[in-house]
């Protein structure tokens, strides 16, 4: 060790050159954002800008009907992605103390999982396999007693597609001290329900979300940097929206990855804030990690052969595309679904947003002509992605 003497002293300058390197070059990263949190997509903020009015609306059904024990009409949430349809839900939540029990749940999959799904929030010992849905809705009853309960159906249509007859909203809706609330990014989703009891013990009350427009996109971009205490340039607030409603509608959740990750960036290269170069440099790794992401959990498999008949080959006949994605079933050691079956899983895509499903015309008594298209604009990288998830089954 050296003394403060020798360090400052005037006899020592070999010293000193061996000492102060090693103390100025250390390392310190540049932190842009203090509450990085803040700027989750799946963070709730304590106030929802552009959404009082719906906000409003769904409180009032809390505080003026649930709150003194009256179970409102039940409610059908719709509007596109990212237009802060599960914020506002999760957030009037927040504000109340349910009377009874409440649940939320993301509804996808069959109606066995999802009323799973709504035990587990519950905390009701209902089995995950080997039960039908009646024994596990018993169950589940059972465990609620004559409560009050809430349930929240987030994606709903995604249960929908699997079961268009809809047994468990039935059961839900027939049960007199339960109040759905339904969530969906498909204005028409009530006519996915085949069971015309369904509708008429569901008859919901509508709530509809309008996008986001670019500047409301930026407004709320700036007000979560200033929660978050992040530095960024106005250009660079301006382009995340712009980007936003350019590629996905006014997505929010779109903006606000895009934005974490263009911080990640700027840190990374020691930037003094977040400038525009980096939101051009993140949004390529953004919509890569969201295909990435998107098709990685799909299920099944034959949604991704579909895709690659779409994508990669270009068939827009949707008989023609069933019978390419059964050939390829077989090719992989897949079984083969029935026509319907595959039906089903093309507008369960059309949905979610994958392909577009055209009216091309009439042909006579055979009904509509149909065809299928890609709703993504970037071919290469899906193609990229599903030929490389496909490529697991061959080894």
């Amino acid at each position: 060790m050296f003394t403060r003497k020798e360090v400052f002293s005037g006899n020592t300058r070999n010293r000193r050159k061996a000492f102060f390197p090693a103390v100025c070059c250390v390392y310190m990263p540049s932190i842009l954002v203090e509450r990085p949190e803040l700027l989750s997509p799946d963070f709730t903020p304590d106030e929802l800008l552009f959404r009082e009015k719906e906000v409003e609306e769904l409180s009032f059904l809390f505080s003026h009907r649930l709150m003194r024990g009256v179970v409102p009409t039940h409610v059908l949430i719709t509007g596109p992605s990212g237009s802060g349809k599960t914020a506002t839900v999760k957030h009037v939540l927040s504000k109340f103390r349910t009377p009874g029990r409440s649940a939320y749940v993301i509804a996808s999959g069959s109606g066995v999982k999802v009323a799973f799904r709504i035990a587990s929030e519950l905390g009701a010992p209902v089995p995950q396999r080997g039960i039908s849905l009646e024994e596990a809705w018993e169950r589940l009853c059972t465990a609620v007693g004559s409560d009050i309960l809430v349930v929240v159906l987030d994606e709903l249509d995604k249960m929908l597609v699997v079961e268009p007859d809809a047994p468990l909203l039935y059961f839900l809706t027939r049960r007199p001290k339960t109040w759905v609330i339904g969530i969906s990014n498909n204005h028409g989703v009530l006519g996915m329900v085949k069971d015309e009891r369904v509708l008429s013990s569901f008859n919901p009350w509508r709530i509809v979300f309008t996008p986001y427009s670019a500047q409301q996109v930026k407004e709320i971009l700036a007000s979560r940097v200033r929660s978050a205490r992040a530095k960024v340039e106005e250009e660079a607030l301006s382009l995340c929206s712009t980007l936003a409603v350019a590629l996905t509608g006014g997505d929010m959740r779109y903006a606000l990855t895009l934005l974490s990750s263009a911080l990640q960036l700027a840190e990374k290269a020691g930037a003094p804030a977040v400038e525009v170069k980096h939101v051009e440099a993140a949004k390529d790794e953004v919509e890569k990690e969201f295909v990435l992401k998107s098709l990685a959990s799909m299920q099944p498999v034959h949604k991704l052969l579909l895709l690659k008949g779409v994508y990669e080959r270009g068939i827009s006949s949707p008989s023609s595309l069933f019978e390419y994605a059964n050939a390829e079933a077989r090719r992989l050691g897949l079984n083969e679904y029935t026509f319907r079956r595959l039906s089903e899983f093309l507008n369960s895509l059309h949905v979610e947003g994958w392909v577009k499903i055209l009216r091309k015309g009439a042909r006579g008594r055979r009904g509509v002509l149909w065809e299928v298209a890609p709703a993504n604009e970037d071919v290469g990288l899906v193609v990229q992605v599903v030929d490389s998830l496909l490529s697991q089954f061959l080894l």
